[in-house]
């Protein structure tokens, strides 16, 4: 079951830049171009551009890291670069995962 929910984590994980709207125009997307002037600034910055999150507003929300910490960035229209706070690592406390499921009490099933 552990091996099936980190399995699960890592193809969301992997999933969500591919599902983000690519190379479309308009409120809630990207030209090329503005992709390129997007990752442009973020090296400008000092980080080191990923995938792009999603775009909103002629915002673009991009995945970027930085001295070995990860960061979700905000381009703006105008090249202003805002960073969050570093990501935190996703960590399942195995002793709060319910399993089973089968009326046997919520405790650990052995799968």
């Amino acid at each position: 079951m552990k091996k099936v929910m980190i399995a699960a984590a890592l193809v969301l994980a992997a999933a969500a830049p591919v599902m983000a709207q690519q190379d479309k125009a308009g409120t809630n997307g990207w030209t090329n171009a503005q992709r390129q002037r997007a990752e442009a600034a973020v090296k400008r910055a000092g980080y080191a551009p990923g995938a792009i999150s999603y775009a909103q507003a002629g915002s673009i929300f991009i995945n970027a890291s930085k001295g070995g910490e990860k960061y979700l960035l905000t381009v703006t229209q105008q090249g202003r670069v805002y960073a969050s706070t570093p990501a935190k690592p996703f960590v399942v406390d195995p002793k709060s995962v319910v399993t089973g499921g089968r009326g046997g009490g919520g405790g650990p099933s052995g799968d």
